[in-house]
Formats: structure tokens, sequence, C-alpha cells
């Protein structure tokens, strides 16, 4: 993307972007679905979806529509932030995962002297 542009070019470079974003929508209907979790009931669900959706606006952005460099690795870096939020989200089930009160802590061991 930066060093060498006609890497874009190749068959399968143009392919797996959107074969890629399909499976995490398909993912993300199908957990909707299995676990009964609807996104209006669960709000980390719902984060996690909309931010899905800004994940693949920002990585189309990032790959193809941005005019600049500059904008290429603005959009490249939202989109990587992005993806660690959906992360966090999903691991504390919590749709504000940096926050202290998501953060649940257990105790390693408890020594007896």
């Amino acid at each position: 993307m930066w060093v060498s542009p006609e890497r874009l070019q190749i068959k399968w470079v143009k392919i797996a972007p959107h074969i890629i974003d399909t499976i995490l929508l398909v993912s993300g209907i199908s957990l909707i679905i299995i676990t009964k979790q609807y996104p209006l009931q669960e709000p980390w669900l719902l984060a996690k979806l909309v931010a899905l959706v800004a994940y693949i606006g920002l990585g189309t952005m990032a790959l193809k529509r941005a005019p600049t460099k500059q904008l290429k690795l603005l959009f490249l870096s939202l989109a990587i932030a992005t993806f660690i939020y959906i992360a966090s989200a999903a691991l504390t089930r919590d749709h504000t995962p940096w926050s202290v009160a998501s953060l649940q802590l257990t105790p390693v061991a408890t020594v007896q002297v």
C-alpha cells in the first residue's frame, strides 16, 4: 500500500477484504442468533456491531478511497484502533471496555502463613 501500490491490483488482494468483511458480518449475525443476545438488549453487542461496520468503512477508506497517503495512514490507524475496541468489547462484554468497572480482576492465589 505504501511502497508498491501495484500490489493492490493483484486479484486476490482485491477480493480478500470483501471475503474477510463478509465473514466478520456473518459471524456477528450468527453470534446474535446462536446466543439469542439481541443488540438492543445487550449494549456491548450493539457497540461491537456498530464498530464492525465502522471498521469496514475505515478499512475501505485506508485501502481505496483516501486520496493522500496521510489520509490513508489516518484511516488505517483508526481501523486498527476500532479493531482493538471490538476485541476489547468482546472479551469484557462491556461497551466501555476501558472503564474500571469492566475489568474483572480476580486474585490469582492466596497464601496462608
